[in-house]
């Protein structure tokens, strides 16, 4: 019958789409993300060309977006990550491990108040792995980080020259269209870690990356050593 016809059709589909899935989690284990990624794409492909059966290929989308995330926090592309977890999780609501690394993603972004939203959900899943207690001691230090980032955000809106430095920097970004998908990653590693010694070669690789002037790559240094600065004084480092 075509009912008969149909359920065997979606059962080849998820067998071709688990083992390309596997394939990625093979990749995974040498640590070659990147590639992994790419088989990872090629089953969510074949599970999206199924015109029937979607409730049947939601959890194992979900899973390989999860899988995704979790490349992308292996390879530092930690807004990737998040976006993976959100694909995840909108096929899946209950992924704990979607919920747990895009928490992992937040937490290294310095968006805290996300990072405790999804410390809540993934609570309220009750898993056993990270155990309630863990859950709640990482849920207090977002909490505690949010509030000290609320008092930074508060301190540098009253200063006019942070202000100043900071449209100085925003101009730079718009000068070389550094605001778009591709580039963000590059401008968010730097916003989020620009407190170490290597700043400098960070923004060397950007610059020859974006073939940037060096007056305005002295712009971005200089308003993010002031950032650098206010941070370290919240942070009381």
């Amino acid at each position: 019958s075509s009912w008969r016809c149909g359920m065997s059709e979606i059962d080849g589909v998820i067998e071709r789409a688990e083992a390309l899935k596997v394939s990625g989690n093979e990749l995974v284990k040498r640590k070659k993300y990147t590639d992994a990624v790419q088989w990872y794409d090629d089953a969510i492909a074949t599970l999206e060309e199924a015109e029937e059966g979607q409730d049947r290929t939601a959890l194992v989308i979900s899973a390989i977006h999860s899988n995704r995330a979790l490349c992308f926090l292996k390879t530092e592309l930690y807004r990737r990550a998040v976006e993976a977890c959100d694909a995840a999780l909108k096929f899946d609501s209950k992924n704990a491990k979607a919920l747990f690394r895009r928490y992992q993603a937040h937490s290294v972004i310095r968006e805290y108040g996300a990072a405790v939203t999804d410390l809540d959900l993934l609570m309220e899943l009750k898993p056993e792995d990270p155990s309630p207690a863990k859950l709640m001691v990482w849920r207090e230090e977002m909490e505690s980080k949010r509030k000290a980032k609320q008092e930074e955000e508060e301190e540098w809106a009253e200063d006019k020259n942070l202000q100043e430095l900071r449209k100085g920097f925003e101009a730079v970004l718009e000068k070389y269209n550094l605001k778009n998908e591709d580039s963000a990653d590059d401008i968010a590693e730097l916003l989020t870690r620009s407190d170490g010694k290597d700043t400098m070669l960070r923004i060397k690789r950007i610059q020859d990356k974006y073939n940037m002037d060096s007056e305005d790559v002295d712009t971005m240094l200089e308003f993010l050593q002031v950032a650098c600065q206010y941070r370290e004084m919240v942070e009381g480092k």
